[in-house]
């Protein structure tokens, strides 16, 4: 196990002059690499999937798993123009301007990841270029999007994005009306749930679900949105959604994973399932403090930090582990009847970024006693996260660890793949701006030479599966997270972009630039 003295979190790395300087030297050329890499998927996308949600890269082809919409290509719109890949930025957004027609998408799609990946992706083009095109075709997207929350807190999962002389299921697609149910109290049943159409509902007849992430991770797109159109409807409809669920935050200050809502009048609402800051959890943990910063930090905003702090209370004292025999700490999840899980995605990663983050911006100051358990904390869990990588043969995580008292932790054939995630190179990204440490940056080198040498194809990126093994082999399947996150944070972490930028921008979930309040 090496850097073991980054072990606990409590090491502070004096940064001097000699080491800034050799850092910055070494990490221009790698901020290179992961530009060339960036023009080099780009380049297998366009020729063999141009306008395809995704990229397959070992069959050549393309796919459309998220309606048609070119995710791929509007979900790297920031990262081309981050990494002055410019020609590449234009062409892609004249496929925006001409090509791309919602009316024309005849399937529902998830207003969960139309949101965070095409509504983001074009916001984000448009707060670093601001061409008006992207906040038309934005605008245009969203008058569609908000309309999952007219039924109540929980938004329908799908959406129709026809015309309603086409459907005839929704409301005028122009007309964005001010929220209209306000539901309080809470429902009691926890019976399993079944799938229905456009939305889930429980045994009971009635009772609509969702959890936390598709809920509670919508809020900064649509929040900027509704600011740089003027429309307060979306502000408030998706404000309205997401306040109903902070309301009721539990006395630990973590909430199970599953919201449900019973329909008939005006029902209440339940939240069961378990307590994980993981998948189904992770973005909704984040937006809290996101929709904080964004607002500038301001006074009237700031119940969103009490609430982010109690919940960072409750990981410390219900979700944070140590391993044997090496002490690494993670993060755990617990079932309704507080049954440990001793598991760890590679998703919840992203937890070391978040929670240095609230440590720098914490409002009693970064010196506070609270700030500096947090950042600690922070360390401990990033030491771990490299650790999920250097540990395995290939050098690359799996999708879960899993703890077990004498063998720290090991990974499970089923969760012996890597799908390209970005939370490590996030959190990588956002320790080494807070503290300028130097290894934070070796140890994203030292990973994305790893995905370099595993995951690239003849066109692109591809999914590996076996990562424990020394012969893992490749998927067909290319996220395009892989090129708006991992790419992005990796040039980041490696110096590219403005300097200060986690002063001037909040970062979604999807990892797309929006420009905090002042």
């Amino acid at each position: 196990m090496s850097h073991v003295e980054y072990l606990d979190g409590s090491l502070k790395v004096k940064v001097t002059d000699k080491m800034k300087k050799e850092s910055d030297l070494l990490a221009a050329q790698r901020r290179a690499d992961v530009r060339d890499a960036m023009k080099f998927g780009w380049d297998g996308y366009r020729t063999y999937a141009m306008g395809k949600d995704e990229l397959l890269p070992l069959s050549k082809g393309g796919r459309d798993n998220f309606g048609g919409l070119a995710t791929t290509l509007v979900d790297s719109l920031d990262s081309l123009w981050l990494m002055d890949l410019k020609s590449e930025f234009y062409e892609a957004r004249d496929f925006v301007r001409d090509h791309i027609d919602y009316s024309r998408v005849t399937s529902t799609v998830s207003v969960f990841e139309t949101t965070i990946r095409h509504l983001g992706g074009l916001l984000g083009a448009y707060e670093m270029s601001q061409d008006e095109i992207f906040l038309e075709r934005a605008d245009e997207l969203g008058t569609k999007l908000i309309h999952a929350f007219d039924k109540g807190i929980i938004p329908d999962q799908q959406v129709s994005l026809q015309p309603v002389s086409e459907r005839g299921d929704v409301a005028d697609s122009e007309d964005v009306s001010q929220p209209e149910s306000k539901r309080e109290g809470a429902a009691n049943s926890e019976d399993a749930l079944v799938g229905d159409d456009d939305f889930l509902y429980g045994h009971d007849v009635g009772q609509r679900y969702s959890n936390l992430a598709e809920i509670g991770s919508l809020q900064l797109e649509f929040r900027y949105l509704g600011e740089r159109t003027k429309n307060i409807a979306y502000t408030e409809k998706i404000m309205n959604v997401f306040d109903k669920i902070i309301e009721r935050q539990p006395d630990n200050g973590l909430w199970y994973n599953t919201i449900a809502e019973t329909v008939s009048d005006g029902g209440p609402i339940d939240n069961f399932g378990k307590l994980t800051i993981g998948s189904e959890a992770d973005s909704f943990y984040e937006t809290i403090l996101k929709i904080w910063l964004q607002s500038g930090r301001s006074l009237n905003m700031s119940k969103y930090r009490l609430v982010y702090d109690k919940v960072i209370e409750g990981i410390h004292e219900n979700l944070l582990h140590e391993s044997s025999p090496s002490a690494l700490r993670y993060l755990a999840e617990q079932t309704s009847d507080h049954v440990t899980v001793h598991e760890m995605e590679h998703l919840s990663c992203y937890t070391g970024g978040l929670i240095a983050l609230g440590a720098f911006y914490d409002p009693d100051g970064f010196q506070s006693a609270r700030a500096q358990r947090d950042l600690q904390t922070a360390k401990a869990i990033t030491y771990t996260c490299y650790q999920m990588f250097e540990r395995s043969v290939t050098g690359i995580a799996g999708e879960k660890a899993t703890f077990s008292v004498g063998n720290d932790f090991y990974y499970r054939e089923e969760d012996s793949k890597y799908i390209l995630r970005p939370e490590f190179f996030e959190t990588l990204y956002i320790m080494h701006e807070i503290t300028g440490d130097p290894m934070y940056r070796e140890w994203g080198w030292e990973t994305f030479s790893n995905i370099i040498k595993y995951c690239k194809t003849d066109i692109g990126f591809a999914s590996l599966h076996g990562v424990h093994n020394p012969s893992p082999f490749k998927e067909d399947h290319a996220d395009s997270y892989f090129y708006s996150e991992t790419l992005k944070y990796l040039y980041l972490l490696f110096g590219g972009g403005e300097k200060g930028m986690l002063d001037k921008y909040v970062f979604t979930t999807k990892g797309h630039l929006l420009k905090i309040d002042k």
